[in-house]
């Protein structure tokens, strides 16, 4: 149904919910049976599972790509049934222990990436206040020899380069 038509996604009904807020209410409907993997999981087991390459890499950036996992679970968590936070599946786990062990990876590599952005910013702001220092001892137009006062000193726009 949201396949054909994916507003449905968004739109709110009277009370100002969307069908996902109706169906987190809902537990026959926010329970799933999976045969093959022989689990029993929730609406929040669902949303801890981590979702496919394709749809992680819409954001940039590992550390991005984590936030908005956890927004998306802790939106979920919100609205299902306050008994389904706690609920284990066949395998023993909660939603919650499903989260991190399906996005272990993706923390990792969030870590890494955030390291190296913090890398890239302290290069810069190195480089920044390299050149800051050596504005601050150079002076505009050079000194006079005999006094060793700036040659600009009684001019307006050096006093505003100076303030």
């Amino acid at each position: 149904m949201l396949k054909d038509d994916p507003e449905l996604a968004v739109a709110r009904d009277e009370n100002s919910e969307t069908a996902l807020h109706v169906l987190a209410r809902k537990p026959s409907i926010c329970s799933s049976k999976n045969q093959d993997k022989d689990q029993q999981n929730n609406m929040l087991h669902l949303a801890a599972k981590l979702p496919h390459l394709s749809r992680i890499g819409i954001v940039p950036g590992a550390a991005l790509q984590m936030q908005r996992e956890l927004l998306w679970f802790k939106e979920i968590e919100k609205i299902v049934l306050p008994s389904f936070r706690e609920k284990k599946n066949l395998k023993g786990q909660t939603p919650q222990e499903l989260f991190t062990q399906e996005h272990g990876e993706l923390l990792k590599s969030g870590e890494q990436w955030m390291k190296n952005t913090a890398n890239s910013c302290i290069l810069v702001a190195t480089i920044i206040t390299t050149i800051i220092f050596a504005s601050v001892f150079n002076v505009p137009g050079g000194n006079d020899s005999s006094k060793r006062l700036p040659i600009h000193l009684k001019e307006t726009w050096f006093q505003v380069f100076v303030i």
